[in-house]
């Protein structure tokens, strides 16, 4: 179950930030159609909230396998950063299977600010990572010497 705290902590400090990065993401774009950037930052930060609920199954899964693997911490940390782009590349292939009609062609402009906002949730979570993966090396060892 702590890996899933450690996932989800994660998974909600990237969704403090995708809003903010979304917004800013579109602004240096030059966007000329937000106007109305009020509703767009919480129309941003609710839809991508739910629609990435599958991002954060799908990392969890990929936790469980870095950090049941045979690699050094900081192996394990680059793989997790991997792992965490993979799972949300994931959710957009299956966001698109499911409605790639209503997404439109634009799907691969919303796509690098999720990427960021995960990236940046990970590296600042970095001593939480290297804290649990400790953790979870120590708590293994103990119930495999039972």
């Amino acid at each position: 179950m702590k890996m899933f705290i450690h996932t989800l902590q994660t998974w909600l400090v990237a969704h403090f930030f995708h809003p903010v990065i979304f917004i800013i993401y579109f602004l240096l774009q030059n966007d000329k159609e937000g106007d109305n950037w009020g509703f767009a930052f919480f129309f941003i930060a609710i839809f991508s909230f739910f629609a990435s609920i599958p991002s954060l199954f799908v990392a969890w899964l990929l936790q469980y396998v870095i950090t049941n693997s045979n690699l050094s911490s900081v192996e394990k940390f680059i793989a997790w950063i991997i792992s965490v782009v993979v799972a949300i590349f994931l959710n957009f292939a299956g966001l698109e299977l499911m409605f790639g009609d209503f997404m439109g062609e634009k799907i691969d402009e919303i796509m690098a600010p999720p990427v960021i906002a995960a990236i940046l949730s990970v590296l600042i979570r970095y001593k939480q990572f290297f804290a649990f993966q400790l953790s979870y090396r120590s708590f293994k060892n103990e119930n495999n010497v039972a």
